[in-house]
């Protein structure tokens, strides 16, 4: 089954998202902050990426561009449930211009999660 690695400075939601992956069947890796997750993606590539946008150490972008630069075939979903500027939507915006597959924004239901990152790996 696929390798997804879950990049989440939120404890609850790396372990919600986590419980949901390993129940369909996916081998999962995870990170509590951008900087360790680039890092255990450069040691071990995935399928899937499923970021958060803020974090510390690296946020969501960093995430993103540093990823980028190692695989252009990895699917990344980016998540965020916080605000910027013009507010959650246009960080969100943002991220897909920058070059990620899909966004959610928190919260979201279990099955558009396990959905979405089932479309993009199929």
């Amino acid at each position: 089954m696929a390798r997804i690695l879950i990049i989440n400075d939120d404890e609850l939601m790396r372990g919600f998202l986590r419980e949901l992956f390993t129940r369909e069947g996916f081998t999962i890796r995870e990170a509590q902050d951008g900087a360790a997750g680039i890092q255990a993606f450069k040691d071990e590539a995935s399928d899937a990426v499923i970021t958060d946008l803020y974090m510390p150490e690296a946020d969501g972008i960093e995430v993103l561009r540093e990823i980028r630069k190692e695989s252009k075939e990895v699917k990344i979903v980016a998540i965020s449930g916080g605000t910027t500027g013009g507010g959650r939507t246009d960080i969100l915006q943002v991220m897909q211009d920058l070059g990620v597959d899909r966004t959610l924004q928190k919260p979201f239901k279990p099955e558009e999660m396990v959905s979405l990152v089932k479309e993009l790996l199929a």
